[in-house]
């Protein structure tokens, strides 16, 4: 039988990275647009981090920059004695959307196709 792929893969650096789907995102659906959540993973927490993180997210619709995605977050987390972030992004529309997540001089970059 054939392998199977993961469904799901890291993307970003040893600084900063996330876990995405090979599949385009099925938001859910809020009043103002289609709600994800990610996972934000950084090297060397530091302990201020623990209440306000460094990393600045935005997102908007490609080749639209003028349509943005709301961003909460990003908020700690703990599961099992490991510390990550995490943040939630309401797209408006469905489309392919850029997200960039900033941390200090890394910057992590993606295209995500958002869907209903």
């Amino acid at each position: 039988s054939k392998p199977s792929r993961p469904e799901r893969f890291f993307i970003g650096s040893e600084k900063l990275w996330t876990v995405l789907s090979e599949r385009p995102w099925q938001g859910v659906p809020t009043p103002t647009g289609l709600r994800v959540k990610l996972p934000w993973f950084v090297v060397d927490l530091i302990q201020s981090e623990q209440v306000e993180s460094r990393i600045v997210i935005s997102s908007w619709r490609f080749g639209s920059p003028e349509i943005r995605a709301k961003v909460e977050g990003p908020h700690n987390a703990r599961v099992a004695d490991y510390d990550f972030f995490t943040s939630a992004l309401t797209f408006p529309t469905e489309g392919c959307w850029e997200v960039i997540a900033k941390l200090d001089d890394t910057e992590l970059r993606f295209v995500v196709a958002v869907i209903r």
